[in-house]
């Protein structure tokens, strides 16, 4: 009986990362590989390396050593025609022998998939000089059904398929092999396997035993025409034979085989099975190694440079001399930083922000980067973390090798500016994104395959609506409905069918996209390094996933875009225009008392991070006032303290209203800012080391949280955690065993669900300086928080905020909006005029017209509007009935019939007999020259929103339109015109009475205590 040799392996793998192209998982091919006793094997996607870095790591993890190849689709000889009259273009397969070969593959991988015209690209595949140009370290395996050599000798040209092999053997010498396919070495077809050894034969290279391999199982097989048909976004049955792996010839063998009947299929020619193995020996490691590769530098020594710029941003953060204890901590830091070798990205890091604030961009930090008081004195965060007693081994603890994430945040809209600077000064040749795959999901899915199976929309959609919700933060309302269950459901067999298929698609890649913010620096060109990818707006990205970038040795960096830096950016620009020319972002006081006063009341709609009912109610609560206190809220607003059963008493210990307590003397240190109560992962790292004496790398994975601990794991962490606590003075803080026992419960509770404090403070001081905007000039924050189309809330909510501060709201006009949302003075009261773009229908290009006429003079009437700006009918009746040509001039029949004159581009203008507040709320959304309450008689009895607070318990009725948006919590906005407040059902008896609870939203921390509010709400979309 035959067998496979030892060494032999499957050289032409794909995984479903051959995209809309293949079946399995790389994990998958992997363990099957394992199954069946291989020391190697291949992966070849097609035309891309996207799956190799995962590919490779199971590999490594099954012992299993990887080789590293693709698919190419190559164009015919340019001496010959095309065999048959099939659109397919040739595959060969490439596979590298080291990292030469995984540099040449990177190219090739870089040409095909950065190609700007990508269908001439998919149509005409690989030329062959651009084949030529990379050959170094590839072996070349020509076989299969869709190869040219075999189409030729299938269609009977010998002569083509020999120039075709002596071509293969000019570019790849001795690297090249030709391969024979089980289904080649029994019947008729067997006279094509011998006419392919004798060509290797003849031309001096290999001929090896090769089988395409796209499935694990016969079942997976037709989900490749499915595949397919989704990507051609084309009906199953319309797919083309050229689109498939097999061409069409379903004989031709797909799934992967098994051992005994492909050693049997070779039984009369042995050494094809051998010579596979002799390729497969060929082929080593290729992938970078996983070792740091920085960028390069203009710089003798990186560490100097770090150390000599944090020395000069220390002097001037803390004078010179600066305190010892500080100047011994940025001693600490930076030796720890150089010797880890991380000196290149803290300056590449630095120099960026440098460049963002220096073109007035605002920028900020996300994650534990605060924590670091070189970044601080690199200028890379404004957060000080000796003044926030800050812990710098959260960012970079001693048992870290891998360089620390540096997220930056910049203003949204400016961001591509940095993006631009990072490639102009770093080299266009060596910054590229990082991706992110795009994988089918059970919504997606279904409708991907009811288009291919031809269902309709409307049963699509009906499908889609009967599908298990997705994962769910609450427990309590994830779906427990299994594919079964729904399957069980639907009555039709065809769409019974389409689930089932399209549930067999979960989960496998669809397409490339961008991550939010990653970029690497290569050290030297991109394709050295990685393989790439053109992006929709033309950047190159990466085919790697972040993970996999990190993984080969490429340090990522995040730029992020964050529209509250872009709120603050453009309310400094409103209050540079109208109030204190100089003022800058950098210059707000952190310890203003309007600042302090409007956080304590939580008056707090439009500032980052505080405007949900629950944030609110956190800041009254804490009465905060401060950067810290406001860390302090963001921190205890998620679920860690709360989990530790001490909100409450934190609470109270926080106002000052009970005494602060600590379970141990030696906790006080760690825990005195946050009143004896773990609130930070920081305090637990402190905890676990200096108290309980662990590893940084124990405290490391404590912090993480214990639920990804084996529970043999955690026992012993458990033993070692309280022995430590109880080591005895002076060697360890003297625990009792019960004291040290709770204390590690607390930490069991909190471990997980703690929040950064780094993170915390360094987002606490956007907020903060958002709130000092409100305090001090509301109107320009509200139109930079509208003019960004809101934010956490409906637009109506901040418009409904704008009113209750007294700012006048008004719609559109064509003297007076911009694009967005305009602020003017009249008589020195602010007003916020609505923005032109915000007319249905109303194009850009006519607004950027209606606004460079104005500059002239001012429009006098709808005439002088026409004649001095193109503009469409519908965009004329638009503006007019929104009262955007309003300046009291007629009304609005009046001014359609005067359009009607003087416009040839309609014939007739009929006036509409429609009210204003109608063409408002179509137009416009909303209604804004009228109050829908203005239109309703109201009581005498009825309660005004702001005198709420002072009925607490009494039985009132409010006259009130409902608001749109959602409160961050249960209820509803409710609005009269002068205040807005948030309805919610009371009790479960008011429930049952169809009662209402009303919170003011500057009322106290909780709703009215069994308030009633008769349900006189005027329903209407919009206040």
């Amino acid at each position: 009986m035959s067998t496979l040799p030892a060494d032999f392996t499957h050289l032409h793998v794909h995984s479903h990362y051959t995209l809309l192209g293949g079946a399995p998982a790389p994990e998958a091919l992997v363990e099957r590989a394992r199954a069946d006793g291989l020391t190697s094997l291949a992966l070849a996607d097609g035309n891309a390396l996207f799956g190799v870095v995962a590919f490779a790591r199971a590999c490594r993890a099954a012992n299993i050593r990887p080789i590293i190849g693709l698919t190419a689709a190559v164009a015919p000889p340019p001496e010959d025609m095309p065999p048959d009259h099939g659109a397919a273009l040739g595959r060969l397969v490439l596979l590298a022998t080291g990292p030469a070969g995984y540099r040449s593959l990177c190219r090739l991988a870089s040409l095909y998939q950065t190609d700007p015209d990508r269908e001439r690209r998919a149509r005409h595949g690989f030329r062959w000089d651009e084949l030529r140009e990379h050959t170094a370290g590839l072996i070349a395996v020509s076989g299969g059904r869709t190869c040219w050599l075999e189409r030729y000798l299938r269609a009977g040209q010998p002569g083509a398929a020999s120039r075709y092999v002596a071509r293969l053997g000019g570019l790849y010498g001795e690297g090249c092999t030709l391969a024979v396919g089980p289904d080649l070495m029994i019947g008729e077809l067997r006279a094509i396997a011998d006419e392919i050894i004798a060509l290797a034969t003849r031309f001096g290279l290999h001929a090896a035993a090769v089988q395409p391999i796209f499935c694990l199982e016969p079942e997976e097989r037709p989900l490749l025409r499915l595949l397919a048909a989704i990507d051609d976004n084309c009906p199953i049955d319309a797919v083309e034979s050229a689109r498939l792996p097999d061409g069409g010839d379903e004989a031709t063998p797909l799934v992967w085989p098994d051992r005994a009947a492909f050693a049997g299929a070779y039984a009369a020619r042995p050494e094809l099975l051998a010579a596979a193995g002799q390729v497969a020996a060929l082929c080593g490691e290729a992938l970078p190694d996983g070792r740091p590769l920085w960028p390069s530098l203009d710089l003798a020594s990186p560490a100097d440079a770090l150390r000599q710029q944090a020395a000069a941003g220390l002097a001037q953060r803390y004078g010179d001399p600066a305190p010892p204890d500080v100047v011994a901590r940025l001693a600490h830091e930076t030796a720890v930083i150089t010797q880890f070798g991380f000196a290149p990205l803290f300056l590449v890091v630095a120099d960026v922000v440098r460049f963002a604030r220096a073109s007035g961009i605002p920028a900020g930090t996300r994650g534990s980067v605060a924590n670091s008081l070189a970044a601080y004195c690199l200028g890379i965060t404004t957060v000080d973390p000796v003044a926030h007693d800050l812990l710098f081994e959260r960012f970079l603890n001693p048992a870290r090798r891998r360089p620390p994430d540096i997220d930056l945040d910049f203003c949204s809209r400016r961001r591509d500016e940095v993006l631009d600077y990072v490639r102009r000064t770093y080299g266009m040749e060596r910054v590229a994104l990082v991706s992110t795959m795009n994988t089918l999901q059970p919504r997606s899915a279904v409708r991907e395959t009811g288009k291919a199976y031809g269902l309709s929309n409307e049963t699509i959609n009906a499908l889609v609506a009967v599908l298990p919700r997705g994962w769910h933060p609450d427990p309590r309302r994830r779906s427990t409905e299994t594919i079964d269950d729904v399957i069980a459901g639907i009555a039709d067999p065809l769409s019974r069918d389409v689930v089932r298929q399209a549930y067999r698609l979960i989960g496998r890649p669809h397409h490339a996209g961008l991550h939010p913010g990653g970029l690497i620096i290569t050290p030297g060109p991109l394709t050295d390094t990685v393989p790439l990818l053109l992006s929709p707006k033309g950047f190159l990205a990466t085919q790697f996933e972040h993970g996999d970038v990190e993984a080969i040795g490429l340090p990522k960096l995040d730029l992020l875009g964050i529209r509250a830096l872009t709120v603050l950016a453009d309310a400094a620009a409103l209050v540079q225009a109208h109030h204190a020319l100089d003022f800058t972002l950098e210059a707000i006081p952190l310890d203003d008392a309007a600042t302090g006063d409007l956080l304590a009341r939580a008056e707090t709609v439009g500032v980052f991070q505080c405007e949900s009912t629950g944030a609110q109610r956190t800041l009254r609560q804490l009465k905060a006032r401060t950067v810290q206190d406001l860390a302090v809220a963001n921190a205890f607003f998620k679920p860690g303290p709360a989990t530790g059963g001490m909100a409450q008493t934190f609470v109270r210990r926080y106002r000052g209203e009970e005494p602060t307590r600590y379970l141990h003397p030696a906790l006080e240190p760690v825990l005195h800012t946050t009143k004896g109560v773990l609130i930070f992962q920081e305090q637990v790292l402190r905890i676990a080391t200096a108290i309980a004496g662990l590893t940084w790398a124990e405290a490391d994975h404590l912090r993480r949280g214990m639920s990804k601990f084996q529970p043999e794991e955690m026992t012993a962490m458990r033993a070692r955690f309280v022995a430590g606590c109880c080591r005895p003075a002076p060697d360890g803080p003297g625990f009792a065993q019960g004291q040290a026992e709770t204390l590690w419960q607390q930490v069991e509770a909190f471990a997980g669900y703690g929040f950064n404090q780094g993170h915390a403070t360094a987002y606490a001081d956007v907020s903060y300086r958002s709130a000092y905007l409100k305090a001090h000039w509301p109107a320009a924050f509200l139109c930079a928080r509208l003019q960004d189309w809101g934010g956490f809330h409906h637009q109506a909510i901040y418009i409904a905020e704008a009113q209750r501060l007294g700012i006048a709201v008004r719609p559109p006009h064509v003297n007076r909006s911009g694009r967005k949302f305009t602020l003017s003075f009249d008589d020195d009261a602010p007003v916020l005029w609505m923005g032109l773009g915000q007319v249905r229908d109303l194009r850009r290009q006519a607004v950027a017209g209606i606004i460079a006429a104005r500059r002239a003079q001012p429009f006098t009437g709808v005439r002088d509007l026409l004649l001095r700006v193109e503009l469409q009918a519908k965009e004329v009746r638009h503006l007019i009935h929104c009262g955007a040509v309003d300046n009291g001039w007629r009304q609005p029949a009046a001014m359609l019939q005067a359009a009607g004159g003087c416009s040839p581009r309609r014939k007739d203008r009929p006036a509409s007999d429609r009210p204003f507040p109608s063409w408002e709320m179509i137009l416009l959304g909303r209604l804004e020259r009228v109050h829908p309450l203005e239109l309703a008689r109201r009581r005498r009895t009825d309660v005004a929103i702001w005198r709420l607070p002072a009925s607490r318990g009494q039985k009132v009725t409010v006259c009130a339109v409902r608001v749109p948006g959602w409160p961050g919590g249960a209820g509803f906005f409710m609005g009269d015109g002068d205040d807005f407040a948030i309805a919610l059902a009371g009790t479960d008896a008011g429930r049952r009475a169809g009662a209402l609870a009303v919170m003011a939203a500057d009322a106290p921390e909780r709703p009215v205590e069994d308030g009633r509010v008769g349900r006189r709400l005027v329903r209407d979309r919009s206040v």
